[in-house]
């Protein structure tokens, strides 16, 4: 536990050594079995004349994609961390691709572990297992809990843990919550960032654990009501991506510290392509989000890896444009050990997207986190540290007292006279001229040294501040963004009034235009009855037969009498009405249709009027905060001023001295006053009370603070 947790004692270069190279994300490559369908399809493509498209190299750190119809490489080399063959182990795989980031998080850093690859390609196999009741092909996850424990077990009496786990899952680019009580209804949870830029899930259960059973029960709980479902790639496809959150806080009783380490355990859903899985409908839609969200995951990597200027600015990295993305915001670039693991197919039905896949992971091996201790000092140590300091500063007074002293025995003047007391009053003061000498060499020594510590401490306090300015630029930026939507949704709402209206303007020209055909079809209606009732009906002659005229007369078979040409009349108009009844109901259902369409649109006019008042007020508030932030910016302004001049004396002493010529100064720039800034930002920063009072003023900006304060 000791070498684990705290290092190899014996060896600290080596230590040291071994944690700068695993600054970059760790990307290893597992290569699955050839499936039924992939060897059907060689099989009965004519032009593939193999079946497997990667070579592996002998000592599994380099893998070559070959052409399937010439069998050769065509510079598609990737150099990883290392590779699996499909005869690896679920123990080997774990051992060199996870199991060093579970120690760091027992030693208090953040940690993450996920599988990428196409559907199919091994990824829950890799991370969970196909059984949690096989111990031999348990995956990582399962594999992570009996290592977390084993560490628990080995640790000492005097260190407590607590053990809390979180179960989400990413469908349709909303975060849902596993672990929560099935019986009630799923809501959506969002993402919130606290002030030390840590991102969390707000809202989801976490729930305490005590043993490796709960966690399986955990874990078995979830996957339950996680969405799966069958294509043509796969029996079994994850339709969402599954993240396990593990987290490990260690209390040290004797010292009273404490250490949180943070395990995300990621399952990816597999990109894929709609013509080889076909999907429909639901399938569909899930196969369009997943791609949209492992495409932005892809964006986030070739923004961090891309290669900037010597003078240029930082890029954006756009972690906001998936949940996916925002959830991993510190896994990718942040504060965390990382390991991907890449799943793929050797098949050459399969070759574009194992290229694909091959060159995410050399992009993703690229980016280096910035990972640290999670450590919290308690409420003694903090006390022990102010005596400490209080310790130094009365002693560097002294010091400062007797070189004025010395300074004024050397000049002849009496210490007295600029109140220090006589020369007396001081046992063991120098009296001769190369003793006060070498007390001052000895004295501007020491000071050297301090105020190279005090220049450390000021470096660290003024990228502190920097920080602090980026978030605030980062919250103003972010105001616009949501000033610049809350625009754009009040177009869009004027342009939805206008096009109802319109509608509404053409549902009362129907309704005046059914209102006429009503009252014509009346009047014809009309018209046929008296016609009806001034000639009684006779039946119409068959074909071929002879009509008798009233005279008694026969006529001709095509001859017409008034009787049959009145009957044809009324056949035509009664015809001319079952029609224009028709037509008259049809307009009265398309009619109730418009109706039905205004009210919903006036439904969503109305929501969208309370939803802009909300965002209006929104930026009241964000208003407030703003000036609140700049109240507390002001405050931190005239404090640093006030602190800043403390170290004036020492550098005269120096300069005053005569043994060291120029002005004595220790050489950094006087620091600029702090720049002004209007940002606004939904979080304030902390009141003046709690920044503390040693803290120096700001040096003078770069040129990304001038642009910044530009």
């Amino acid at each position: 536990y000791q070498r684990r947790v705290h290092g190899d004692p014996c060896d600290p270069k080596k230590n040291n050594s071994q944690m700068a190279t695993r600054d970059h994300i760790k990307v290893v490559a597992r290569i699955r079995p050839e499936n039924t369908l992939e060897h059907n399809e060689a099989t009965r493509n004519a032009n593939v004349s193999i079946s497997n498209v990667l070579e592996v190299a002998p000592d599994h750190v380099s893998v070559s994609l070959l052409d399937p119809k010439t069998s050769r490489a065509e510079g598609h080399r990737f150099a990883f961390d290392y590779i699996f063959t499909p005869e690896t182990t679920q123990r080997e795989v774990y051992e060199r691709a996870a199991l060093p980031v579970i120690n760091d998080v027992l030693m208090g850093y953040n940690g993450t572990v996920f599988a990428y690859g196409q559907t199919g390609s091994g990824k829950t196999y890799t991370m969970v297992g196909p059984d949690m009741r096989d111990e031999e092909k348990h995956g990582i996850i399962p594999r992570m809990v009996r290592t977390v424990f084993d560490g628990i077990r080995a640790a000492p009496e005097h260190v407590e843990f607590l053990l809390k786990v979180s179960y989400v899952e990413i469908y349709l680019e909303r975060i849902r919550d596993l672990l929560r009580d099935h019986r009630l209804p799923s809501r959506d949870l969002d993402i919130h960032e606290t002030r030390l830029g840590d991102v969390f899930v707000e809202g989801c259960v976490e729930r305490s654990v005590a043993s490796e059973s709960d966690i399986f029960h955990a874990m078995e709980y979830g996957n339950e009501v996680r969405v799966t479902a069958g294509t043509r790639m796969n029996d079994e496809s994850s339709r969402s991506h599954a993240i396990f959150m593990l987290t490990v806080v260690q209390r040290d009783t004797h010292k009273e510290s404490q250490l949180t380490g943070k395990l995300f355990l990621v399952d990816l859903a597999g990109s894929e392509k709609v013509k080889k899985t076909n999907a429909q409908n639901v399938r569909l839609d899930e196969a369009c989000a997943i791609n949209k969200s492992l495409s932005e995951l892809g964006n986030v990597i070739n923004a961090l890896t891309k290669e900037r200027g010597k003078n240029a600015g930082p890029d954006h990295i756009p972690y906001r444009n998936s949940k996916l993305t925002r959830l991993l915001q510190n896994s990718l670039g942040g504060n965390s050990r990382t390991a991907l693991v890449i799943c793929i197919s050797p098949a050459a039905y399969n070759q574009k997207e194992t290229l694909s896949t091959l060159r995410f992971g050399a992009r993703a091996k690229l980016i280096k986190n910035k990972p640290h201790v999670n450590q919290e000092l308690s409420a003694a140590e903090l006390k022990k540290l102010l005596a400490k300091a209080q310790a130094v500063i009365e002693a560097l007074t002294i010091d400062n007292n007797d070189l004025r002293r010395q300074l004024a025995i050397a000049r002849g003047i009496d210490p007295a006279t600029i109140g220090l007391g006589p020369a007396s009053s001081a046992p063991g003061m120098p009296t001769s001229l190369p003793e006060v000498v070498s007390s001052q060499q000895e004295t501007i020594d020491r000071l050297e040294s301090m105020i190279k510590t005090l220049e450390q401490e000021r470096t660290q306090q003024y990228s502190i501040q920097d920080d602090l300015l980026n978030q605030l630029t980062e919250k103003k930026a972010q105001l616009e963004e949501n000033t610049r939507t809350l625009e754009d949704r009040t177009k869009a709402l004027d342009e939805q009034t206008k096009l109802v209206e319109e509608k509404a303007k053409e549902c009362a020209d129907f309704s005046h235009r059914c209102a006429d055909l009503q009252f014509r079809l009346d009047v014809q209606v009309e018209k046929a009855e008296k016609l009806a009732l001034a000639a009684p009906l006779e039946p119409l002659p068959t074909s071929g037969s002879t009509a008798t005229t009233p005279g008694g007369s026969t006529a001709a078979p095509g001859s017409s009498t008034p009787a049959t040409a009145l009957q044809r009349r009324v056949q035509m108009l009664t015809k001319n009405l079952e029609d224009q009844h028709l037509v008259y109901h049809q307009m009265n259902t398309q009619n109730a249709l418009l109706e039905q369409t205004n009210k919903k649109l006036e439904e969503r006019d109305r929501r969208r009027l309370d939803r802009i008042a909300a965002l209006e007020a929104d930026v009241a508030r964000a208003r407030a905060a703003a000036e609140e932030a700049n109240k507390a910016a002001e405050s931190y302004k005239r404090l640093l001023l006030d602190v800043q001049p403390s170290a004036g004396p020492e550098r005269r002493v120096r300069g005053g001295g005569g043994v060291r010529g120029g002005g004595g100064g220790s050489g950094a720039p006087p620091p600029a006053p702090l720049p002004a800034t209007t940002t606004v930002t939904s979080q304030p920063p902390p009141p003046p009370s709690t920044i503390p009072a040693a803290a120096p003023a700001p040096v003078a900006p770069s040129a990304p603070s001038a642009q910044r304060e530009e």
